[in-house]
């Protein structure tokens, strides 16, 4: 019986003569299959996972761009993010925003703009507004309770 492949003496596989001859122009290694649509090098169609990175005072331009970039626990501190109706496919999930331009950010599902259990801390000039307005409240009602408790003695 004879196969496409034998063995020789020392074990080795060898194939036969016939898988070694160049294809006749009628068999389908030589048809030519309609081609897809040309890539120039500057566009990118997979995606990206960014994983857990850091970002500091950095400005990211989505405007206009369908980014295939997916956010997974990442940091943005003090960045500046800009999205507008032409941004597409991009997700962030687990991602914290401190100090960023954005306070929240909406899923959209028809242009591929997916977001998930991402937190967004308050600018910390608001925070540290908010932070001494109840220390002074605060303080405010420690002394009105020390004076109603002790009357005059604690403003002699």
């Amino acid at each position: 019986m004879e196969t496409a492949f034998h063995r020789t003496a020392g074990g080795a596989l060898h194939s036969a003569k016939y898988l070694d001859q160049e294809p006749a122009p009628h068999s389908r290694a030589d048809r030519t299959w309609p081609k897809g649509p040309q890539i120039s090098p500057d566009e990118v169609l997979e995606e990206r996972v960014i994983w857990r990175q850091r970002y500091q005072a950095q400005q990211f331009d989505f405007r206009g761009k369908i980014v295939f970039a997916r956010f997974d626990g990442c940091e943005f501190v003090k960045c500046t993010l800009l999205v507008d109706r032409g941004t597409g496919q991009l997700a962030f999930t687990q991602c914290v925003f401190k100090d960023c331009n954005i306070d929240k950010l909406e899923a959209d599902q028809e242009r591929g703009l997916y977001t998930r259990d991402n937190f967004f801390d308050r600018p910390l000039a608001e925070r540290r507004a908010e932070f001494e307005h109840r220390l002074a409240q605060f303080l405010a009602a420690r002394l009105a309770r020390a004076n109603d408790r002790y009357g005059s003695r604690i403003n002699s």
